[in-house]
């Protein structure tokens, strides 16, 4: 921190503490920034310093001396650095998307500090990024007006600068938010796919499980047995294809948190009711299941391979409602990226177009897909079936 002088292309150089305030700012440092073991030399000095960081005690980051001072390095024109303890645990941090708790014991006060530092950028939503900019810069300068004469800069032709130049620590936090935000996210949508997968695995034993004991048949109750009606969620098993694959939770196959997609915040993961025989509602359903369909369907372990399940469709939900549908969106679970699929021969992949490789959608029942060009005649009733067993349709 001592001389932190660097040159600029006119020749003048970048701000620099007085040979009194750095000495008193090494004081600080050294006394692990306690005023009473400073030196009576550097006392009042030290006060001011510490005076000046009072923003950053506020923001619930106060203790970490190392944080502070790389915060003054940067704004003295040096380059911070985390050290390897400070970027380990920071790595840790965001592999735990963000929850102190779950880093390993030996970096969990590092991961708390990390936290504490964002929490003291970011804690805002999303749209008030302006306001949060603006409260932080008029802290700044509220702090910069009240301190003026406490610390004073030098420059190699004597002249005095104001601190605000502190200013630039509030921007590199802005824009560190800025990085940080979508780091997080990215981990938040990649922890919901993983834990996607999972259920999608799970429910693969849970039916060959049901196949066992069912002469290799899929998950059925009496939905849509004879073309009736099958998005009515809720019902009753005759009128609702959900209640089909609800027969895996009912029967104790698998849990229904294991049918309750962490991309669905309106999926219940314990029963309302033992007497449950379906969900209550469509906005519950997390997984699109075969639209069962008599005879034709295809059994589990088949030679032929077909879909079986998969993220919760979207066309169906905007059908439902008499919207217009655009077939080739993907599920609403993962932000329209792409979807989970479940093929009767227990395999999972991630598909990121409800379109297969063969022209197959998903979403649709073949004759549907041949009047795509003109959806308004081939608008979704809720009584559909596959065309045949080879033909992938889910729903609701």
């Amino acid at each position: 921190m001592k001389d932190a002088r660097n040159a600029s292309a006119d020749g003048e150089h970048a701000p620099a503490l007085s040979a009194a305030d750095a000495a008193a700012l090494d004081a600080l440092v050294d006394a692990g920034f306690d005023l009473e073991a400073v030196a009576d030399e550097h006392r009042g000095r030290a006060e001011r310093i510490v005076a000046l960081l009072d923003p950053l005690r506020d923001a619930g980051i106060a203790g970490s001396a190392r944080l502070v001072e790389d915060t003054l390095a940067h704004a003295l024109g040096l380059e911070p650095h985390l050290c390897a303890d400070d970027a380990a645990a920071l790595d840790a941090w965001l592999e735990a998307d963000g929850d102190p708790s779950l880093v390993p014991q030996a970096m969990r006060a590092r991961a708390e500090r990390h936290r504490a530092l964002a929490d003291a950028v970011c804690h805002c939503d999303a749209g008030d990024r302006e306001a949060l900019v603006d409260r932080t810069l008029a802290l700044v300068q509220a702090t910069i007006d009240r301190d003026a004469e406490s610390l004073a800069f030098e420059r190699a032709a004597r002249r005095r600068v104001r601190f605000a130049d502190v200013a630039s620590v509030a921007a590199v936090l802005l824009i560190g938010a800025s990085v940080l935000w979508p780091v997080l996210s990215s981990v938040r949508d990649q922890a919901r796919r993983i834990a996607c997968a999972a259920n999608l695995h799970g429910a693969a034993n849970a039916m060959s499980g049901y196949a066992s004991l069912n002469q290799n048949a899929l998950p059925m109750v009496t939905a849509s047995y004879g073309g009736g009606t099958w998005w009515n969620v809720g019902k009753g098993p005759d009128r609702s294809n959900s209640a089909n694959l609800y027969t895996l939770a009912r029967e104790k196959y698998l849990s229904l948190s294991s049918l309750a997609c962490p991309g669905n915040p309106n999926a219940p993961t314990v029963p309302a009711s033992p007497e449950d025989r379906d969900w209550r509602t469509l906005d519950e359903v997390s997984y699109s299941y075969r639209v069962i369909s008599g005879p034709q369907t295809p059994r589990w372990l088949d030679r032929t391979r077909v879909l079986v399940m998969a993220d919760r469709s979207p066309v169906v939900q905007r059908a439902v409602r008499g919207e217009r549908v655009n077939p080739e969106a993907s599920t609403p679970n993962h932000g329209g990226r792409g979807q989970h699929l479940l093929f009767n021969d227990g395999a999972t992949e991630w598909h990121a177009s409800p379109v297969l490789p063969n022209g197959d959608n998903i979403w649709l029942p073949r004759s549907l897909e041949r009047v795509l060009h003109q959806l308004s005649g081939g608008r979704l009733t809720g009584r559909e079936l596959p065309d045949g067993p080879d033909d992938a349709f889910v729903g609701p």
